[in-house]
């Protein structure tokens, strides 16, 4: 098991490219990919231009557009200058919260809602994706010994936790094809101990 997953990841071959619906993908090894995730979130009606003040807990005062997906806060200014267009890593705590008004969320498709609890409720810090049985794979990492963040496309997007050192599924519920998964979990992993090493 452990040779297949190495002969996986051992030869890289970074193409960027887009799913067609503006999610940036990095494809690895071909026809069995493991693809470094960008998830871009769609946009909001025309209403949803404007401007809006928002004043957190600790007294501070900002102003956002949750269109634009702007926002005045050191949080957003700092992520800007790292991520580009539409990129789900933008958003600040601000914006976040925002989000979750129930006036956005409707017109928030349900991948986009999981991934951006991921990142503010589980402080994922990097998502992948590959395929199970023709169906979509996402897998957020926060850190290679904590637990991991499994999104499966079963006709609509189901969320699922497995911890890689005890393997054990949170509260024993898993995919039918959890086997299957567990071998891209695992090769993901190994993916993923490359890419954190490359950005120290």
């Amino acid at each position: 098991m452990q040779e297949d997953l190495n002969n996986k990841i051992e030869s890289e071959d970074f193409n960027s490219g887009s799913n067609g619906n503006g999610n940036q993908n990095n494809r690895v090894n071909g026809d069995d990919a493991i693809i470094s995730y960008t998830h871009q979130i769609p946009l909001l009606p025309e209403w949803a231009n404007e401007k809006k003040r928002y004043v957190d807990t600790a007294g501070g005062e900002y102003y956002l557009n949750a269109y634009k997906l702007e926002c005045n806060c050191p949080e957003y200014s700092h992520k800007s200058h790292k991520f580009k267009y539409r990129d789900i890593r933008k958003l600040c705590l601000h914006l976040y919260h925002t989000l979750q008004e129930e006036k956005y969320q409707e017109q928030l498709d349900d991948l986009t809602k999981l991934l951006i609890d991921a990142i503010f409720k589980y402080r994922v810090k990097k998502f992948y994706k590959t395929s199970v049985d023709d169906k979509d794979l996402i897998i957020g990492i926060k850190r290679l010994e904590d637990w991991v963040n499994i999104y499966i496309n079963e006709g609509t997007w189901k969320n699922y936790n497995y911890h890689p050192a005890e393997k054990v599924w949170e509260y024993n519920f898993k995919p039918d094809n959890d086997e299957k998964v567990q071998f891209w979990i695992e090769a993901i992993r190994l993916y993923a101990k490359l890419d954190f090493q490359r950005k120290k």
